[in-house]
């Protein structure tokens, strides 16, 4: 067996059983560097488009962890929807966000493709195939989310 198979296999195993990859273990699953880090972005969008990528952007599903509340407690508190503040809810749903999401995906949530897609395949291909336009939207979203928390 080669290193390259080897590593890959490690990887494999553990990133199954870490709970807080939930969202990374959706889109990637083969060991590989993926296209993102050589896309001409800002160090601001590189960090960003990682965080939310590890699932350590500052969300309530990853800042509920660290006070020890349950997933179900960790409620978006930027919105009325009265749900889990995950990255598909602050990238999808969230409406505190809305004005943000059509203004940098525009026509593309229109598209009857997009429109039939459930959550995850819209993650998935938000993430692989327009990575730019979502690290701006992430830039973008967590820039109004941190302003509106420190006013």
């Amino acid at each position: 067996m080669n290193i390259q198979r080897l590593y890959s296999n490690m990887w494999n195993d553990n990133i199954q059983q870490v709970p807080k990859l939930r969202t990374y273990i959706t889109f990637k699953s083969t060991f590989n560097q993926e296209q993102y880090v050589k896309l001409n972005l800002t160090k601001v969008e590189r960090s960003h488009l990682a965080q939310f990528r590890c699932g350590i952007l500052p969300l309530r599903i990853e800042t509920g962890r660290y006070i020890g509340e349950r997933p179900e407690e960790r409620l978006c508190k930027f919105c009325t929807a009265d749900v889990t503040e995950t990255e598909n809810h602050f990238l999808l749903d969230c409406t505190f966000y809305s004005d943000i999401r059509e203004h940098v995906f525009g026509e593309l949530l229109l598209t009857t493709s997009f429109i039939s897609m459930d959550n995850k395949e819209k993650l998935i291909f938000l993430i692989i195939s327009h990575t730019r336009k979502l690290a701006k939207y992430i830039v973008q979203s967590y820039t109004k989310r941190r302003n509106s928390v420190y006013k």
